[in-house]
């Protein structure tokens, strides 16, 4: 329900059930001759509803209009400048970059030789739209947005982040739209361990903290940075003390624990809590699982917040009770009746931020839904600017406006006509990210040679291509394991940073249900046979050591038996050391066995095993803890800690060239004879054929003649270690690791 008090707000929001606008209207008049005949045929505008994930609701030749259009206002400004683009790249190239770009990962050999040998006139549009529609898509989008929205897995207060990671790739599954993503993060209530109810975890990852949440907010959907103006006036921007306060008031009001829900079985668990008749193991279980229930959020939002009580500034006094206002665009301003508080002054002790937020006598009126409304609408004048120009940075590698998240009234993009375009088409499009995408990737622009630029501070680009960059680090690890792994695309890990106790059987959901149905007596007695639930999961684990011949079938029965029959060999190879007395070769394969079992553990719990202990799950980075742990592969080359917005950094270290050297490349995949490249290796017959091998797996282009006769002459020399010298000096060469 919209609130009934008085309220200035901007034009309904559009129903999300909608049918794409008709484009007709944005594209230049000699577009209109290419895409009108087939603007008829489209599914999309034909009164036929089309499902957001089905990208066949634009027809390619709608795609290539908007593409053209681009191309075109970038050429225009070039030709302004007196400069020349980039020539159009090689097969080859646009393989591996395409691969790089929508699923975060190089192509596989057989993905790179069905691409190059397909003689299609059309195949690179057809390549994109195949990898768009694809899980690599989800996986390597959600890096993007888990950078962005600083997901992690576990958050302040104890909070669970697996249902918030779960919500973001829903989305981006369901191809949802943008504004309706965005509205509703802010607008979501109820429990976390509800199913399909994850978008609460936008709150929940600033527990407590309403005031951070809403310069997050502004931050990464309006590109606006009001931190400054949290403590005083903004030194640089319009931005005043009174402006940042009242825009938090939207959220007056909200709870980040659930306090109203079965009041009755709360208070009855609290006093089981305090039952000394209780073991004092119990009540720690019993803790341990009623947490989950708590977490969610409350409250459409009062509308209300109190300023700070060191407030200095002539328009307002300390502690004082503000209503919300929006800070620019349409004049969205609540209308409420401020409650009268008698007891403002001398207030101490407490949760001080819990008292500026939740003010007595306000009444709920449904601010947080205005507030998406204004934020997410059409008519604000950065929410579209915004996500445009972030998707045009992460396909392009520099963004039209430059720092992509520190807009003012001044700021002004290097192609204001192209930035204006890109605008008004992601409106067109319902804010539909996918097919954004899918032109700017369509794009004579996007295809062209990168440029090996280092752009200056303040440095203006226009896009003669795309700039060269290196991977980010979730691209580098999701390559390696795709030289590693079979069908990676596919693996997953199972949820983290949750209690075990709701690791038991079917998924978190479906215990979070059943424990929620229970009566206090009964999570008491729940609580009590907790050492039966991890009794029952050694169990499990130890089945896992000998899977069943139907396992075999099975991927990760195939990894078990594998890890099993390791174990085997390093028990072999210790009993040798023994007899031999050598306890330094004895020590280290005690720390192998003692590694292996905490594989073999993980693979009963549903995960994939362990590499090492420093590298971690052999699973694609969107898997993987959010973010990995400290010592990760991953985070040593540059993963966001997820503490910051967009934290990640792909700056070369020396600790990478000695992890890269004699890290996983050296121990997981060169002399591994049973990972996918190795295995590929094997099959090939001749010493040139293995070279071709591991060129087309590693890079995406097969080996020119000077790099075949080198190799061969080296084969001579060293036989079958040729290949393993090759994936080492590929993987640390510079044309492995950056995206051209």
């Amino acid at each position: 329900m919209r609130p009934t008090q008085s309220l200035r707000l901007p034009p309904a929001r559009p129903n999300f059930n909608r049918f794409p606008r008709t484009m007709l209207l944005l594209l230049p008049i000699a577009a209109l001759v290419v895409i009108g005949p087939v603007m008829a045929e489209s599914p999309s505008l034909s009164g036929e509803p089309v499902p957001y994930g089905d990208l066949d609701r634009i027809a390619r030749d709608q795609t290539r209009a908007i593409s053209n259009e681009i191309d075109r206002l970038v050429l225009v400004q070039l030709q302004q400048r007196g400069t020349e683009p980039n020539a159009t790249t090689s097969d080859e190239t646009f393989l591996r970059r395409i691969y790089l770009d929508v699923v975060g990962r190089i192509p596989t050999l057989e993905e790179a030789r069905r691409f190059l040998d397909d003689p299609a006139p059309d195949k690179r549009e057809a390549l994109i739209d195949q990898l768009l529609q694809s899980p690599g898509y989800v996986s390597h989008y959600f890096n993007f947005w888990a950078d962005l929205l600083r997901i992690k897995q576990r958050n302040n207060g104890g909070n669970i982040g697996q249902p918030y990671i779960d919500y973001v790739k829903t989305v981006l599954r369901d191809n949802k739209p943008y504004d309706e993503f965005v509205w509703e993060l802010i607008t979501a209530d109820g429990p976390l361990m509800e199913r399909g109810n994850g978008a609460v975890g936008y709150y929940l990852r600033d527990f407590g903290m309403p005031e951070d949440n809403m310069s997050n907010t502004v931050r990464v959907f309006l590109g606006t940075r009001l931190e400054c103006a949290q403590c005083h006036d903004h030194p640089f921007d319009a931005w005043t003390q009174m402006d940042y306060f009242r825009m938090v008031a939207f959220t007056g009001g909200v709870e980040t624990r659930l306090q109203n829900a079965d009041t009755a079985s709360r208070m009855a668990i609290r006093r089981l809590l305090d039952d000394k008749n209780v073991s004092q193991q119990t009540r720690q279980a019993l803790r341990r699982i009623t947490r989950p229930l708590t977490m969610g959020v409350e409250g459409s939002g009062t509308g209300v917040y109190r300023l700070p009580e060191d407030y200095q500034y002539g328009d307002g006094k300390p502690n004082q009770v503000v209503t919300a206002k929006a800070i620019f665009g349409e004049n969205v301003e609540l209308d409420v009746n401020v409650p009268r508080d008698r007891n403002v002054r001398g207030r101490r002790g407490g949760n001080q931020q819990r008292q500026r937020n939740v003010i007595p006598g306000a009444k709920e009126v449904g601010s947080r839904e205005v507030y998406a409304d204004w934020l997410t609408s059409p008519d604000n004048p950065r929410f579209t600017t915004v996500i445009a120009n972030r998707l045009w940075k992460h396909a392009l590698g520099v963004g039209l406006i430059e720092p992509v998240d520190d807009m003012n009234d001044t700021t002004e993009a290097s192609n204001p006509a192209l930035m204006q375009y890109l605008q008004q088409q992601m409106v067109a499009l319902d804010y539909d990210m996918k097919q954004y995408l899918r032109a700017i990737f369509y794009s004579q622009t996007y295809q062209r040679q990168a440029t090996a630029h280092e752009l200056a501070e303040g440095e203006s680009y226009a896009f003669v291509g795309p700039l060269l960059r290196r991977m980010t680090a979730e691209q580098l690890w999701d390559s390696l394991l795709t030289l590693a792994v079979p069908d990676l695309d596919s693996q997953s890990a199972p949820a983290q940073g949750v209690p075990p106790i709701m690791l038991g059987e079917g998924d978190i959901y479906d215990m979070y249900a059943k424990l929620r149905a229970m009566s206090p007596e009964e999570l008491v007695a729940f609580a009590a046979d907790e050492k039966g639930q991890y009794a029952r999961m050694r169990k499990l684990r130890q089945a896992a050591m000998n899977p069943t011949p139907n396992e075999a079938d099975d991927q990760r029965g195939r990894m078990r038996a594998m890890m099993v029959e390791k174990m085997r060999e390093l028990r072999d190879e210790m009993n040798v050391a023994r007899r031999k007395g050598d306890t330094e070769t004895l020590e280290r394969l005690e720390k192998m066995r003692a590694d292996f079992q905490t594989r073999m553990r993980d693979v009963a719990m549903g995960a994939l095993p362990r590499a090492t202990r420093e590298t971690g799950y052999l699973a694609r980075a969107s898997e993987l803890p959010s973010p990995a742990r400290p010592g990760h592969f991953v985070r040593e080359f540059g993963q966001s800690d997820r503490e910051q917005i967009d934290n990640a950094f792909r700056e070369p270290a020396v600790t990478q060239v000695l992890s890269l050297m004699n890290g996983f490349i050296e121990t997981q995949l060169s002399r591994d004879p049973r990972t996918l490249l190795m295995r590929n290796v094997a099959a090939a017959e001749i010493a040139a054929e293995k070279i071709d091998v591991v060129y087309l797996s590693m890079l995406g282009r097969h080996p020119d003649a000077d790099e075949t006769q080198m190799w061969l002459d080296d084969a001579r020399q060293y036989g079958n270690d040729v290949a393993s010298d090759i994936i080492w000096t590929l993987a640390n060469a510079h044309e492995f690791m950056f995206v051209q």
